[in-house]
């Protein structure tokens, strides 16, 4: 099947219904929560779990995030955290040159929102790695 407005080859016709889409702005999927609408099913299933309960917990400031990878986001964008291509090796950049009073405060807050958070629902690499960064700022 192919598309004739983009000449995009999709495989059977439910595929070429969900790719109409694009070019029509149907989003028929709607949150029943918050009104937000999908174009397809399993963009709405993803987006219901920013309702529900959230897993991932950051480690340096209270966030909590349904999902791990708007946690990265996050901590991308407020705290400086520079994450390897293989997604191993962090680096707190904003700390680095914090003094060591402001550095205290924010390893408090750390360890609090850290209490919270099961280890058994986080990478367990991932998290080594996050507490010698929090050693390493103390």
């Amino acid at each position: 099947m192919i598309c004739e407005i983009c000449n995009k080859e999709v495989g059977a016709p439910s595929q070429l219904e969900i790719h109409m889409r694009i070019h029509t702005n149907e989003h028929p999927y709607v949150c029943k929560t918050c009104g937000k609408a999908f174009a397809q099913k399993s963009n709405l299933n993803k987006h219901e779990y920013v309702h529900g309960q959230k897993l991932f917990g950051c480690e340096f400031c209270d966030k909590w995030f349904a999902h791990k990878q708007n946690l990265q986001r996050h901590q991308d964008a407020h705290h400086n955290i520079v994450e390897s291509k293989h997604g191993k090796c962090q680096k707190n950049l904003k700390n680095s040159s914090a003094d060591s009073s402001s550095v205290q405060a924010s390893s408090e807050a750390r360890a609090s929102a850290s209490s919270n958070v099961q280890a058994s629902l986080l990478d367990a690499d991932l998290f080594l790695k996050i507490q010698n960064i929090l050693i390493a700022n103390q």
